[in-house]
Formats: C-alpha cells, sequence, structure tokens
C-alpha cells in the first residue's frame, strides 16, 4: 500500500503482526485510513497512517470494550476516522460504530446518541453514511433515516457509498434481477 504525492510514492509501514493492510480513504491533510487484516474475521484492526516527515507512522485504532476486531470506513479532514468495532464472525455477538481521533481517541458512537449502524464512508467534513441513515459528526441531532428505495429496487445498498458534506450520497441499488442499477 502506498501514497502517490505528484511524483512521489511512500510505501504505507505495515502494522506488525498482519501481513496485510487495505487504505480506504485520505484527507485533505494527507492522513490515510484503513485496516490491517481481514475485517469479517475476529483480529482485524483500524488504522491510520500519519504523515511524519517524508513517510508515515502507522497507528492502530485498537478495539472498543468486549470486542475483537475493528474496520474503519474514513477519516475526515479534521482527522477523525469513523468505522466499526465487533466480536466478528459471521453472527457477532456485540457491535458498535466508533469515531477516533489522536486527541480524543476510540469513542463509541452509541455513546454520543448515535444509531447502532456501520459506517459506510465520512464527508471531509465529518458527514457519515451508514445502511440506514447519515448524521454529521459531533451532531446526534443530525440523525437522519435514509428514504426507501424506489419501487421495485431493493436497498439502499451498503458498498459502494460517498457522501458529501450536505447528506447527499450515492449507492448501489438492485432492481432483482441482479443487474446494477445507479
Amino acid at each position: 500500500v502506498v501514497v502517490w504525492s505528484g511524483t512521489k510514492v511512500t510505501p504505507l509501514p505495515p502494522l506488525p503482526g498482519f501481513s496485510t493492510v487495505t487504505a480506504v480513504s485520505i484527507n485533505a491533510s494527507g492522513w490515510v485510513a484503513g485496516y490491517a487484516g481481514d475485517p469479517w474475521s475476529t483480529g482485524a484492526r483500524a488504522v491510520v497512517w500519519k504523515p511524519t516527515g517524508a513517510s508515515y507512522t502507522v497507528i492502530e485504532l485498537g478495539v472498543l470494550p468486549n470486542t475483537k476486531s475493528s474496520w474503519v470506513a474514513g477519516i475526515d479532514d479534521l482527522g477523525r476516522a469513523v468505522g466499526w468495532s465487533t466480536t466478528g464472525g459471521a453472527f457477532p455477538t456485540l457491535t458498535a460504530p466508533f469515531v477516533w481521533s489522536e486527541t480524543g481517541g476510540l469513542v463509541n458512537l452509541l455513546d454520543q446518541g448515535f444509531p447502532n449502524d456501520i459506517p459506510l464512508a465520512v464527508s471531509p467534513a465529518g458527514t457519515v453514511a451508514t445502511p440506514g441513515y447519515w448524521y454529521r459528526l459531533g451532531e446526534p441531532l443530525s440523525v437522519t433515516r435514509l428514504a426507501p428505495p424506489p419501487p421495485g429496487f431493493s436497498g439502499p445498498g451498503s458498498y459502494p457509498a460517498a457522501i458529501n458534506d450536505t447528506g447527499d450520497q450515492v449507492r448501489f441499488q438492485n432492481d432483482g434481477d441482479m443487474k446494477a442499477d445507479f
């Protein structure tokens, strides 16, 4: 995994103990969010890579209490990474969304009044998309349920997902015949 900046390519360091890393997002300051290991296993870890001079430092975000695995969906321009912490496996017994920042650490979004729904994407200013809602970090009263899908479609779908600062989103929809409709 590398960062391209102009003509310079900088490798991102691995997280010790993990053979794979995946980058999913980069913010305006060059911080990169991703995960080490398999996000559907019981040992994956959410990470961010912090620019330090001409290289990057990997930071493990950890897991919330009573969980074993974490995964990150993205990082906003304020350095807040959003993701999911879980017991893992096909049928996890405990799951919770989180926000992480360098100054605040890992915080359970349920404790701040947000829904127990997987963060799928985050905008540059901290607007979060989940399978069933969208909201602005730091504003629990902004939680908005997604509109139902158009007649004949299932959804709103999980992946891919993208959201802008005002809550406009792009999502995958399916009309049941297994053909992608956007």
